[in-house]
């Protein structure tokens, strides 16, 4: 038996789909806009970028002195408990990946010598792969080890320019740096 179309099967006609409409931003100005997502660049903080700006402040200042430190990282520091009266030695607490600076400077009766010491924060990743691709570390630095520091020794990176000596100074065995170090002796 054949079944025959008739009037009363039809589907009633659809009404047309309209396209979907086009919804634009109602921000009327830049400042009303969402912000755009941050892009590794130098206004991005992180430790590595925190620490390297540090230390290049530091190198560029003309003299390594408590007042210089000061100034620079906008801290108080005290003479060091443990140093003799006539020495010139001082810290500071420190926030960002460094924990404590520590400033030395020679007396009249040693010779003469300018240093700042940094140490880096427990738990602050700064590898020494972090810094060769900062251009910090790279081949043909002389390094020293010493392998009595415990727990499993250290490794240490020397940069000498400009009259004075940065040390990067890294765990043997994690290779995360544990301090810096920024020293001026006049030459002999």
């Amino acid at each position: 038996m054949a079944l025959a179309a008739s009037a009363s099967c039809k589907e009633p006609a659809s009404a047309p789909v309209p396209e979907p409409a086009r919804i634009e931003p109602r921000a009327s100005s830049p400042a009303e806009a969402a912000p755009a997502t941050p892009q590794a660049g130098p206004d991005v903080y992180t430790p590595l970028s925190m620490a390297t700006r540090l230390i290049d402040s530091i190198t560029s200042l003309t003299e390594l002195s408590k007042a210089s430190l000061e100034r620079l990282l906008n801290i108080s520091m005290t003479h060091l408990p443990s140093a003799l009266a006539d020495e010139q030695y001082y810290e500071a607490p420190m926030n960002g990946p460094f924990e404590r600076v520590e400033v030395r400077v020679s007396n009249p009766k040693q010779q003469k010598f300018e240093m700042v010491m940094l140490t880096v924060r427990a738990g602050t990743q700064l590898t020494l792969d972090a810094l060769r691709a900062a251009g910090r570390i790279h081949t043909g630095m002389p390094v020293t080890t010493n392998p009595r520091v415990p727990p499993a020794g250290t490794l240490t990176f020397l940069e000498q320019k400009q009259g004075q000596t940065v040390k990067y100074t890294f765990t043997a065995n994690t290779q995360l740096l544990t301090g810096v170090v920024v020293e001026r002796r006049p030459s002999s």
